[in-house]
């Protein structure tokens, strides 16, 4: 049986959800009529009986409507969470079809993830626009979002990367229960939100529980007001005994608000995101998952005796009662029955009890986004593949039909293979031929595969590598420094990275903070696959060959193989040897047309284009001065 393609699913569920849409959209609006009318009828009914000096009815009324009230107000926002997720589902389903024409409008970039002194981020578009992170996120919160740039910036280690394809592998045909995971997620976020508040709060010393001032006001002052509000109706007790009541209480009050202000604060940038993980924590929690890494950070959600989805539930209704501080209600009850101290010594008693978890909870929550992500990816390519891992002894970057993820129009694969330490590629080419291109394609597919995702080829074999660019080298006129000087400066920190034995020794070297930035936990005794494009394209024909040779037997030498792509055909003829293979991608030129096939082929370039491209952009070129230039090229 032949199973649907994926766009013609994701068309399938967007009219799907729009349809439940229009029927919920009906539905809300029906609630939210009810309310209105059974708003109006109690109103006249109240005045109707008061007028009739039926007070027992009076009573009665006012007993009853409101639990009514509440049950319509309950049932119009339960409708309008569910038309609101479907919404969010039909955005998600078009967004996917968005992604399978390449079209990443409106969606996050990552931008501001990115590091312009990466290893690899300036080179091989892995955030921004039009970028790998477009290509791959699914997540619905910023920290999902956090974390697959993480993962996308580290090359995870070998069994890491074994267990997150596992896991991928597991949630790549779960595609309902995948985009329901991240419309919960959506539906509850806002620009504004973030945990960091919170997180600060969580881990600031408590204000209410260590002090047994507050605690004996709370078990004392709130029912003594009770008593003198129940004295002044019933034994008619003067009415300043109440206000001599609400003095001593918003003294308290006025101690307590600092602090209830910080924990309002945290309350007001969190709790729409603790709204959609809590939703997020019990799909999570209700799983039955196989795979192991999915299992471990399940595990995460059920240590306690109380499930993480109802922890985040009970601090969301917490943070509810101190986000209302400004209300006015709110204000008068807080004057007479302490509502300050009473949410806040709920809260407190929340934190002592989880604050050692939170952080491991969320951080298994981002984790299980960043799989999310992936798994779209692999169920909206289906003819990826998972690449096989290697030992990083073996210095193995092996694949057939590689292709560019990010070039689906006109894409054109090739079959690469680099063996062994020392070993190295050098690309000739003529102008626009593919050169770039494929440096690029190689190394954005070794980032996929070192994630743990699957690659754009039809097969690969690769070993757990530090993947090292130098391509968009530029000049900046702020910091002084020429285009060419920024390249040595991009060699120089390659060569760095090679002979550290450690990421702190790296860092400690006496290098510029602008020569030097590696990702946290980059490991420099990995192998490094370097891919140097156009090396030392800024210097005269006789210096860049000879450093370029130099350059070439210096990192044969060191814990590295890749690849290096030159106009200089002497490179690759002088510096042939063991450990070196020319490969190159030529044109043909067929009276004023030039022809590309961007397919790699064995050895130096033999076709040369310049004079060609120049004569199309209207500039006389001399024949004899071109074929002069080809015989010596």
């Amino acid at each position: 049986m032949t199973l649907p393609s994926p766009k013609g699913t994701y068309q399938n569920n967007s009219s799907r959800y729009q349809e439940t849409a229009d029927i919920l959209k009906k539905t809300v609006q029906k609630w939210s009529v009810a309310r209105i009318i059974f708003f109006v009828v109690v109103l006249v009914l109240l005045i109707y009986l008061a007028n009739e000096r039926l007070s027992s009815w009076v009573l009665a009324l006012l007993f009853v409507s409101p639990f009514i009230f509440a049950y319509l107000v309950k049932q119009h926002r339960k409708y309008k969470e569910r038309w609101g997720l479907d919404q969010i589902l039909v955005d998600i389903n078009r967004q996917e079809l968005q992604r399978l024409q390449h079209k990443f409008e409106g969606m996050p970039t990552g931008q501001e993830h990115y590091m312009a002194l990466h290893t690899y981020h300036p080179d091989l578009d892995i955030l921004g626009r039009h970028s790998l992170f477009q290509l791959i996120n699914r997540a619905a919160t910023p920290g999902g979002e956090s974390m697959l740039a993480y993962w996308l910036s580290t090359p995870a280690a070998p069994q890491n990367i074994a267990t997150r394809q596992e896991a991928v592998k597991e949630l790549k045909p779960l595609l309902d229960w995948r985009q329901q995971f991240a419309a919960i997620g959506l539906y509850h976020r806002k620009s504004h939100a973030t945990l960091e508040p919170l997180k600060d709060w969580l881990h600031s010393p408590n204000v209410v529980l260590p002090r047994t001032m507050y605690r004996v006001a709370f078990a004392t002052l709130p029912p003594l007001t009770v008593l003198l509000i129940l004295a002044f109706l019933f034994l008619n007790i003067s009415f300043w005994w109440i206000i001599g009541a609400a003095i001593v209480n918003t003294f308290v009050v006025f101690r307590l608000a600092p602090a209830a202000k910080v924990a309002e604060e945290a309350a007001y940038n969190s709790i729409t995101i603790l709204k959609g993980s809590a939703g997020m924590f019990e799909l999570l929690e209700n799983g039955n998952w196989q795979s192991p890494y999915l299992k471990e950070l399940q595990q995460q959600f059920l240590k306690g005796e109380i499930r993480v989805s109802g922890q985040i539930r009970e601090l969301s209704r917490i943070l509810d009662g101190l986000e209302s501080r400004s209300n006015g209600l709110y204000m008068i009850l807080n004057t007479l029955f302490l509502q300050d101290l009473y949410w806040m010594l709920r809260a407190e008693r929340w934190k002592e009890r989880v604050k050692a978890d939170i952080d491991a909870w969320f951080d298994a929550l981002y984790a299980w986004e960043a799989l999310n992500s992936i798994a779209g990816l692999a169920y909206s390519e289906p003819e990826w593949v998972f690449p096989e891992i290697v030992p990083a002894s073996e210095h193995l970057y092996e694949a057939q039909e590689l292709g560019h993820p990010l070039l689906p129009l006109g894409r054109v694969t090739n079959d690469f293979s680099l063996k062994g330490k020392g070993e190295v590629v050098l690309i000739t080419g003529s102008n626009m031929a593919g050169k770039s291109t494929f440096l690029r394609t190689v190394g954005i597919n070794a980032v996929l595969a070192l994630t743990g995702a699957p690659v754009c080829a039809r097969q690969m074999r690769i070993s757990c590598m530090q993947v090292f660019t130098s391509m968009r080298t530029q000049d900046s006129l702020a910091e002084n420094v020429s285009s060419f000087y920024a390249e040595l400066q991009r060699i120089r920190q390659l060569l760095r990275l090679l002979r550290a034995s450690s990421v702190q020794e790296t860092l400690a070297a006496d290098l510029p903070t602008q020569e030097l930035a590696l990702p946290p936990d980059a490991n420099p005794d990995l192998p490094v696959l370097f891919l140097l494009d156009e090396i030392l394209k800024g210097t005269n024909s006789a210096d860049r060959h000879k450093g370029a040779a130099a350059l070439i037997r210096q990192l044969q030498g060191l814990n590295a193989s890749g690849m290096i792509s030159t106009h200089d055909l002497d490179l690759g003829q002088t510096a042939s040897g063991a450990g070196l293979r020319n490969y190159s991608f030529n044109s043909e030129v067929i009276g004023q047309e030039i022809r590309f096939n961007y397919k790699l082929e064995p050895g130096l370039c033999t076709s040369f284009n310049a004079s060609a491209l120049m004569a199309k952009m209207g500039i006389d070129i001399d024949q004899r001065e071109g074929q002069q230039q080809r015989t010596t090229s």
